[in-house]
């Protein structure tokens, strides 16, 4: 009798898992397009044509502005922490003197070798082959890449940024090579976009 009823009891379990496992595979199929539509649950493959316009740019938003304060933060950061490693702050204070575009003889060090430069420059290259291949990059499913496209795009756009940023430090660090051209306006607008 005792035997019976555990088996009883372990066939129930194993219905419930079974249960449990259905109704985990059903949700994997279910995408909530936002919050504000919680009560219709939609397919990944609705979710572009159900969710309004005001949602994706809610959601922009909040990335650049998690991306503003990231930036901040990691400024401060910057300009923080090479002053409290202990044996070294004499040292920082020699290398990280803010000259805020308004260099001297006295305190300027750039560094314009070709080992700088042409790294930059390589750099450059490969970072427009990664971003072209990221746009090009296709399977056989049409489907699947007409999905992969938007993740594709982004990819491509970061890589083409640093690119800008390395093509635009390598010209700098190549062509300023006297205290008086990084003090134009020439360098600043390079510089910044480095």
């Amino acid at each position: 009798n005792k035997v019976s009823s555990v088996a009883a009891f372990g066939n129930e379990l194993e219905a419930v898992a079974y249960r449990d496992h259905i109704a985990q595979e059903k949700q994997k199929d279910i995408i909530m397009c936002s919050a504000s539509e919680s009560i219709t649950p939609t397919k990944v493959s609705d979710c572009d044509t159900n969710c309004d316009a005001s949602v994706s740019w809610t959601t922009t938003l909040k990335y650049v502005l998690a991306a503003a304060f990231l930036s901040v933060s990691i400024l401060e950061f910057s300009l923080w922490f090479p002053f409290v490693l202990p044996g070294l702050t004499s040292a920082a204070a020699k290398t990280y003197i803010p000259a805020f575009f308004v260099y001297d003889e006295e305190h300027t060090k750039f560094d314009n070798t070709p080992w700088t430069y042409n790294t930059d420059y390589l750099l450059t290259i490969v970072m427009s082959v990664l971003a072209i291949r990221c746009i090009l990059a296709r399977g056989d499913d049409d489907k699947k890449n007409q999905r992969s496209l938007r993740l594709r795009l982004c990819s491509a756009s970061l890589l083409i940024c640093y690119g800008i940023s390395t093509l635009a430090g390598a010209w700098a660090h190549q062509h300023f090579t006297s205290v008086e051209s990084l003090n134009t306006i020439r360098f600043r607008l390079f510089w910044f976009v480095c």
